[in-house]
């Protein structure tokens, strides 16, 4: 059996982002909107409704510009149905942008949410930490490792709508473990199995390294 995959080190391809994050304080907070989604950028990504390139720089001011929300709304929306993944910068909180990350997940999205490491965020996450989705990452992150962080995210997730299929032969411990943990928490075999694989790629410092370099071009 053959399966076509993309390569990490010199990948061939784009990924549709949507990176958002609320307008409230980006005079404070707009250095670190910019070089988020400028490397998204760089690194070859299509960003699906590019809501900065609208937001007036002067130096080290910005100012974001009037908008309908009715309309901005209908806009992220699409973005949301239309990306591959999605990016939240939430060192700032806001009722808009958990309200796009609840939507992003039930869409079944993969979203990465990212806030400064100095932040209140690091202090005290509240009930983001407890939602149980393989869609969801959460990072901190500053100025050194921003783009390790993006990159490590877009490598993991990057083709997770692609689904590959492999036949399993298990020894008889392990089909009476599996079922026997099938049976007590209600999951299928399958899930369980998946669940076991992702628990494994997150703890996995060495792979995430990895990751973090693959889509770094300095």
């Amino acid at each position: 059996m053959y399966i076509t995959h993309r390569s990490l080190i010199n990948p061939a391809f784009f990924v549709k982002i949507f990176f958002s994050a609320t307008t409230y304080k980006i005079d404070e907070l707009g250095e670190y909107y910019f070089l988020i989604r400028d490397h998204l950028i760089q690194s070859g990504n299509v960003l699906v409704h590019d809501w900065l390139s609208n937001v007036h720089q002067d130096g080290g001011t910005f100012t974001a510009p009037e908008v309908i929300e009715s309309s901005e709304y209908k806009k992220a929306i699409n973005a949301i149905e239309d990306a591959d993944l999605v990016i939240f910068e939430t060192t700032q909180p806001s009722f808009s942008t958990g309200h796009l990350m609840t939507l992003s997940l039930q869409k079944k999205v993969p979203t990465l949410v990212m806030w400064l490491d100095d932040s209140a965020w690091s202090q005290r996450r509240g009930m983001i930490e407890n939602i149980d989705s393989n869609d969801l990452e959460l990072s901190e992150y500053n100025k050194k490792t921003y783009k390790d962080v993006v990159n490590a995210f877009i490598n993991k997730h990057g083709d997770s709508h692609l689904k590959h299929r492999f036949n399993l032969v298990f020894d008889d411990i392990e089909r009476q473990y599996i079922d026997w943990l099938s049976y007590n928490t209600f999951k299928s075999r399958t899930r369980l199995i998946r669940e076991m694989i992702r628990e494994k790629i997150d703890n996995d410092t060495e792979y995430t390294k990895l990751l973090s370099r693959n889509r770094s071009k300095d």
